[in-house]
């Protein structure tokens, strides 16, 4: 595996980072949150923060992230099992995700 250069984790950093910024504004200034969306929104922030870490190692740092996408991913989870915005449905035992319910211009997703 090629390793990432400095500068591509730099601006998946970035990429991250305005991700987070993002999510945070649009809960500042939405009448009504899709929490889907912004849970999502924190996590993939998270997650191209943490790839960005690997190259640019910095343990709290790596360590505030973890949480950050473990707090999204249990929101994610809530926002889903709200039958406004989805609904968990157990087939043979295991999760099967059916979103509904999701807002105009957004796709639907059947897992």
């Amino acid at each position: 595996m090629t390793p990432i250069s400095p500068f591509a984790a730099d601006l998946i950093g970035f990429a991250g980072s305005f991700c987070i910024v993002a999510a945070y504004a649009y809960s500042n200034v939405a009448k009504t949150m899709n929490m889907v969306l912004f849970n999502l929104t924190n996590f993939v922030g998270a997650a191209l923060l943490t790839v960005s870490l690997t190259v640019n190692f910095n343990l709290p740092t790596l360590v505030l992230e973890i949480v950050w996408m473990a707090i999204a991913l249990f929101g994610l989870a809530r926002a889903l099992d709200d039958p406004a915005t989805g609904v968990f449905v157990r087939v043979a035992g295991l999760p099967l995700i059916v979103i509904s319910g999701v807002p105009t211009g957004m796709p639907s997703l059947f897992w």
